[in-house]
């Protein structure tokens, strides 16, 4: 499978300070054999898959998944993803828990290429986790139009700005968190961590 990194560090956002093995796929990384993978996976707790869309080598992380979780039953495995592309084949394996970053209008992103329904609806049906990065007041109106049109359970929504929060922007996450029953989340990389975001 095509890989851009490899690293162990510790988990943030959701499910902060776990000790995982972090591995970031993309088309431009280089091939890794799935067996070597797995081999260095299992000597980990945890999995943390990412990248700019994990999905699009859903065939491969299939394989990755199975073979670990055969190696090592009581591994923990969280997949980022935004949303786009429903994991077929992955779907099953109770080992597995996905955060569903969406991408806000915010983003630049065309609508119809963020906003997939039956893939979203899927991921809520299932409780995966909504992490939403807001920006203002304008993003927290389109991500409760994302959980009403969705039928998102409030306790799957997080909510987190990009970067180390100032004071403003702490006080939009908690009171919008409070007032429409949601999480909230920060970006500890950036408020704790070295410049690479890990240790």
């Amino acid at each position: 499978m095509r890989v851009l990194e490899t690293y162990n560090s510790f988990t943030e956002e959701v499910d902060v300070g776990r000790f995982a093995f972090f591995l970031k796929l993309g088309k431009d990384g280089v091939e890794v054999g799935v067996d070597d993978l797995a081999n260095d996976v299992v000597n980990f707790p945890k999995l943390v898959i990412f990248g700019d869309e994990p999905f699009v080598q859903v065939a491969e992380l299939e394989s990755l998944i199975k073979k670990v979780v055969k190696k090592k039953s009581e591994m923990k495995i969280e997949i980022r993803t935004t949303g786009i592309i429903k994991p077929v084949g992955i779907g099953s394996i109770k080992n597995v828990n996905y955060n569903v970053y969406l991408k806000l209008k915010s983003s630049g992103v065309e609508y119809e290429k963020r906003i997939k329904p039956e893939v979203i609806n899927w991921f809520a049906i299932i409780g995966a986790n909504f992490i939403f990065t807001v920006n203002n007041y304008d993003d927290i109106d389109e991500v409760n139009m994302l959980m009403q049109e969705h039928s998102i359970v409030k306790s799957q929504a997080f909510l987190t700005v990009k970067g180390e929060a100032n004071t403003e922007q702490l006080k939009m996450l908690v009171d919008s968190c409070r007032l429409n029953g949601y999480n909230f989340t920060l970006d500890y990389g950036a408020m704790f961590w070295p410049k690479d975001g890990r240790y």
